[in-house]
């Protein structure tokens, strides 16, 4: 697989002390969703994958949560551990949930 700019720019946001969540945006099929999957896979030890695409992933953004009950129920939906620094959270197709979008500033 060859490297991509991405990847360095993945890495740059990961080393940062307070990174704030990471929008990655672009034209569609142009490869945004495997370039996260890589990253995840070699950069940390848990990933957790939303698609917002998915009715039951949707349903996790049904009503704005305090952040500590959205991440319990994520970690009981998905059965993983959420742990700041070595878990990626990917919510992909973000914007098909306004109360996700809104969220985003409280991770």
């Amino acid at each position: 697989m060859f490297q991509r700019t991405i990847n360095k720019f993945f890495l740059e946001w990961k080393n940062r002390k307070k990174r704030k969540p990471l929008v990655v945006r672009g034209a569609r099929q142009v490869g945004k969703t495997s370039a996260v999957n890589l990253f995840a896979e070699d950069s940390f030890k848990t990933y957790i994958y939303i698609n917002l695409e998915q009715e039951d992933n949707l349903a996790l953004f049904s009503r704005m949560s305090p952040v500590r009950e959205l991440v319990q129920a994520i970690q009981l939906k998905f059965n993983k551990k959420i742990i700041p620094g070595t878990t990626l959270i990917f919510i992909d197709e973000v914007q098909n949930s306004s109360i996700a979008m809104s969220q985003l500033r409280y991770f």
